[in-house]
């Protein structure tokens, strides 16, 4: 016999999070004003680290920075869902069992 199971909607919830904070973050530095940017750059000690981030900073450095954050918050924002709601996570029930052994 043909088992279905249901899924939960709660299981894309990883991926789904950490795309809005990849797009957000990306929006973030494209609506930062110049001057903001070059600021941060020098308060977080990027330019101290990599020459080349220096201000004044050009499209390319912009978007570089962008991606990086992007890739960066994606990744942990995914990697804290997915331990909490993913397969056998922190905050997942067990599945619910009959009387006779059969998941319901």
């Amino acid at each position: 016999m043909t088992e279905f199971h249901r899924q939960s909607p709660i299981r894309h919830l990883p991926v789904a999070a950490a795309l809005l904070v990849a797009v957000a973050a990306i929006l973030g530095f494209v609506a930062m004003p110049g001057t903001m940017l070059e600021e941060l750059v020098w308060r977080t000690g990027v330019a101290a680290l990599i020459p080349a981030a220096q201000p004044p900073l050009g499209m390319t450095a912009r978007v570089v920075l962008a991606l990086a954050t992007a890739v960066i918050g994606a990744a942990v924002t995914w990697s804290a869902l997915f331990l909490l709601v993913g397969p056998g996570g922190l905050l997942v029930r067990p599945p619910r069992r009959r009387d006779d052994g059969v998941p319901v």
